[in-house]
């Protein structure tokens, strides 16, 4: 019994010695203030720069047909309905 109880004492003492120790090669974590919005600013961040990214490859997603505006109109209905069919999965 008093092998168990030591054991677990040691056991224990390690892990709060592990979950206080700092990691190699990283810092205390010292910002001030709400840190949820400066997730939230990185957040934003990263999407308006995915955004301006996507400008320049955008073109080679879509295939327009400006020849006339009833081809226009022919490739607008079919990528219509093959969006709707990918959306109802």
């Amino acid at each position: 019994m008093m092998r168990s109880i030591a054991s677990l004492l040691i056991l224990l003492g390690v892990v709060v010695f592990h979950t206080s120790a700092q990691l190699p090669g990283t810092a205390a974590l010292t910002w001030e203030g709400d840190l949820s919005v400066k997730m939230m600013d990185g957040a934003h961040q990263f999407v308006e720069r995915k955004i301006r990214e996507s400008l320049a490859s955008r073109q080679t997603h879509w295939q327009r047909d400006d020849s006339s505006g009833e081809a226009y109109e022919n490739r607008y209905n079919r990528t219509g309905r093959d969006s709707e069919r990918r959306s109802a999965w």
